[in-house]
């Protein structure tokens, strides 16, 4: 998934991204910040999304980290194809 994401940022920061609401491409980015992979977060991510609550978390519990939230129909889904329906 990191690669993936790590992907996706690229074709975003080049431009090559399209904008779903004109028949054009999203601009290139002037100033993205670098992201690093954080271990102790994905392990607390995966602890929340094991319980399966179907909801967000209290923003109390993760003030210093924000929150993405999305669901896909299948449980058989790739990794990759879950991403993909997130983004899009």
């Amino acid at each position: 998934m990191a690669t993936l994401n790590l992907h996706l940022r690229s074709q975003l920061a080049l431009g090559n991204i399209p904008n779903g609401l004109r028949r054009r491409n999203l601009p290139t980015a002037q100033n993205m910040l670098t992201m690093r992979y954080d271990m102790a977060l994905e392990t607390e991510a995966q602890t929340y999304a094991s319980m399966c609550p179907m909801n967000r978390s209290d923003v109390a519990t993760r003030p210093a980290s924000g929150e993405n939230f999305a669901s896909i129909s299948s449980s058989t889904s790739p990794l990759d194809a879950a991403v993909r329906v997130y983004l899009t």
